[in-house]
């Protein structure tokens, strides 16, 4: 294993917490990596990326953690680079999969994460689309039912065939 891989190793761990929804968790990797390596490859990019998708919604605390992350960053003068590919667990199923176990707010961060990457995902913007604004849990329960019911009838067709 190189010098690198931890690293690496470390910043996809803290990307896969962030789109789990797993914030403080994310945030924790992050502020350990900036501290004892600020300089990382990967880092500033990471953190920027996050900053840019906060619109999502998370808690002020966290997005004022991650700020001053990036502060630190900027004070010691490092940059971002530009964006790179997005994470290979940030796609339109993983973001469908996620809406329909009713987890709209990593559905929603993991299809902002998509969209980052490719902005002409149409399947990422309506997931995002769906999922912004469902604040009501009950709006979840029913699509969730609606689903259910609609692969209970599939089921009762396809028996109806054989």
């Amino acid at each position: 294993m190189t010098k690198r891989d931890p690293i690496k190793i470390r910043l996809e761990l803290a990307r896969g917490h962030w789109l789990l929804g797993e914030h403080e968790e994310s945030l924790a990797c992050l502020e350990r990596l900036v501290a004892a390596q600020p300089h990382a490859e990967g880092l500033a990019e990471l953190i920027d990326e996050l900053l840019a998708g906060t619109a999502v919604g998370i808690a002020p605390e966290l997005a004022g953690r991650l700020t001053s992350l990036h502060g630190d960053l900027s004070d010691a003068g490092i940059e971002a680079a530009p964006p790179g590919p997005v994470s290979p667990f940030a796609t339109a199923t993983m973001a469908r999969l996620l809406a329909e176990q009713g987890h709209a707010d990593r559905a929603a961060a993991v299809a902002a994460e998509v969209l980052r990457g490719n902005p002409d995902s149409p399947d990422a913007r309506e997931i995002l689309e769906r999922t912004q604004g469902d604040d009501d849990p009950r709006l979840r329960v029913v699509e969730r039912l609606e689903h259910w019911l609609e692969r209970i009838r599939l089921h009762g067709r396809r028996e109806a065939q054989a």
